[in-house]
C-alpha cells in the first residue's frame, strides 16, 4: 500500500513539474517569437522603406554618380560670391547638406544637431551646409537656431544642383569626393532618424 502511495506521488511530482516546464517553455517561445515577429516587421519595414526611397526619387543611395559643375557658384556669409571650385579645393572629401527655405526648419535643426553630435566621428569629412533662401539675410537668421552656426553654410542662387533629387524639393545629404563626383545621394526624412544614423555611420566607411 505503502509502495503505491510513493508511486503515485511520484507521478504526480512529475506531472506537476512537467506542467511547469511546459508553461515556462510556452511561454519562453511566445516571448521569442513575439521577439522575432517585432525583428523581422522591423527589418522588413526598414528593408520597404529604402526600397520605397529609391523608386520615389528615382535614385540609388549608395551606387549613383552624378557630375559636379564646378562652374557653380554660392554666396559667403559676407555676400561674397565663391565659385565651387574655389570653395571644395580640399582632397579631404565633403559631407554636405542642401536644404531650402521651404523645408521644415525644426527638421533641418534636428538634422544639424545630429550631426553635430557625430561632429568628432565625421573627421574625415569637410561639413558644409549648401542652403537656398530669398536673400542671405533669411540664411543668416535660420542659422542663428540649433548648431547651423557652428558649420560653414552658403547661400545658393537656386533652389537646385542639377542632380536628379532637386526636382523633388527635399534636404537631402551626398558626398563630394576628392574627384569631385557626387555620390552616396541621401534623401532626408526627419520621422526616419534611425536611417539618418545609419547614414552617417556608413559614410564613415566610405573614406576614398
Amino acid at each position: 500500500m505503502i509502495s503505491k502511495r510513493i508511486f503515485y506521488f511520484f507521478i504526480s511530482v512529475l506531472t506537476f513539474l512537467n506542467l511547469i516546464m511546459s508553461y515556462y517553455l510556452i511561454s519562453n517561445y511566445r516571448a521569442y517569437y513575439n521577439y522575432r515577429l517585432k525583428t523581422d516587421q522591423y527589418i522588413e519595414l526598414k528593408d520597404d522603406l529604402i526600397r520605397r526611397l529609391k523608386t520615389l526619387y528615382k535614385i540609388s543611395i549608395s551606387s549613383d554618380k552624378f557630375d559636379f559643375n564646378e562652374e557653380q557658384f554660392v554666396f559667403g556669409i559676407n555676400n561674397n560670391k565663391i565659385s565651387f571650385k574655389s570653395l571644395f579645393s580640399s582632397d579631404k572629401p565633403y559631407l554636405i547638406l542642401k536644404y531650402s527655405s521651404t523645408d521644415c526648419s525644426a527638421c533641418i535643426n534636428e538634422v544639424v544637431t545630429i550631426l553635430n553630435e557625430k561632429r568628432d566621428s565625421l573627421n574625415s569629412y569637410n561639413i558644409v551646409f549648401l542652403s537656398y533662401y530669398e536673400n542671405l539675410r533669411d540664411m543668416l537668421v535660420e542659422n542663428k537656431s540649433s548648431f547651423r552656426n557652428t558649420f560653414n553654410s552658403y547661400l545658393l542662387p537656386k533652389n537646385s544642383l542639377d542632380i536628379p533629387i532637386d526636382n523633388f524639393n527635399i534636404p537631402y545629404f551626398f558626398i563630394l569626393d576628392k574627384s569631385k563626383v557626387i555620390k552616396y545621394v541621401f534623401p532626408i526624412d526627419i520621422s526616419q532618424k534611425d536611417m539618418i544614423y545609419d547614414y552617417l555611420k556608413f559614410i564613415k566607411t566610405r573614406i576614398d
